[in-house]
């Protein structure tokens, strides 16, 4: 009996000895996925939460299409087809995103009635307008590739009476910086809304002010309607397709740039080599001892013209 019983207690602590064992075997330790996890063990991957976006951050965004157009109907133009008498201040243009494009950066607007197939003709420059205030929103399209050369434009205007806020979602009138083919090129004053600036890839920042001056109303300096006393034009060296670039404009669209005078360094002006077709120059001085040497950023003249157009708004 007392082996009976000895036999019985040392099977009894086998069975427990081997539970004990394979408990220890299939039951991972809590410690030991702490070990895994810090060694570089296999674990699970959990996606990093990213950051909420404010309300007041997403708002502007959210405000503003992605393709913004104007919204003032009176920027929507009638096409004179190629082959037509030329009218009188007509310019030539070009269909570039979507718009009627003259003098090479002008933005005349869309046209009416356009099946998609016009490539050119003629229009006529609409009515110039300012803007009402001094303080102008603006927004910079995300899509649009290196941002930064907007804020560098906005930059140049520091000594302007022009004060460039950040659209916040509510205002009206807002220059809207997005990415555009071909050139960089704008609308000359307020259209009102949404009012697109297209920044092509190859702009620089002092690229992008000349689209800015143009929208706050200024025109080129070789077009103003004074430049005759100042400038002499020789169109023999223009190349045939650009020759409406030097076209020059009537005293109503002088609004702005009239505002002083005529300007041989100021940013809106073309480099005398530009459109040539053989190399010699599109234009010179009538001023004894003053070259056309266009700037790389705000004249003093242009800054001039800014602050008289916009100082007492």
């Amino acid at each position: 009996m007392k082996d009976s019983l000895q036999r019985f207690f040392i099977a009894l602590l086998v069975v427990a000895g081997v539970f004990i064992i394979y408990s220890r075997k299939w039951t991972k330790p809590q410690a030991l996925d702490e070990i895994e996890h810090t060694q570089g063990g296999p674990q699970e991957e959990v996606p990093a939460e990213e950051p909420p976006v404010s309300e007041a951050a997403a708002a502007p965004v959210a405000a503003m299409t992605k393709s913004a157009k104007p919204v003032v109907a009176e920027k929507s133009v009638k096409a004179i087809p190629k082959g037509s008498t030329r009218p009188k201040d007509a310019l030539q243009f070009r269909m570039e995103d979507g718009v009627a494009v003259v003098q090479g950066d002008l933005v005349v607007g869309e046209l009416v009635e356009d099946d998609g197939t016009v490539e050119g003709g003629y229009v006529k420059m609409p009515t110039l307008n300012l803007w009402p205030s001094h303080v102008i929103p603006y927004f910079v399209d995300p899509g649009m590739r290196e941002p930064d050369r907007v804020l560098k434009a906005l930059d140049l205007f520091s000594g302007t009476v022009i004060q460039f806020v950040p659209f916040d979602g509510t205002q009206e009138d807002v220059m809207v910086f997005q990415e555009g083919t071909g050139i960089c090129k704008s609308y000359v004053g307020r259209v009102g809304g949404k009012q697109p600036l297209w920044i092509a890839p190859g702009c620089r920042p002092d690229d992008i002010a000349h689209e800015i001056l143009h929208a706050l109303g200024l025109v080129h300096e070789q077009n103003r309607s004074d430049r005759d006393q100042f400038i002499t034009l020789n169109p023999e060296n223009i190349e045939e397709q650009y020759q409406d670039n030097f076209f020059r404009l009537p005293p109503t669209l002088m609004t702005v740039s009239g505002l002083a005078p005529f300007d041989f360094e100021s940013l809106m002006i073309y480099p005398t080599d530009m459109f040539s077709k053989n190399r010699q120059p599109t234009m010179q001085s009538k001023i004894k001892d003053q070259e056309i040497r266009p700037g790389a950023t705000l004249s003093p003249r242009d800054i001039e013209r800014v602050n008289k157009a916009y100082g007492g708004r």
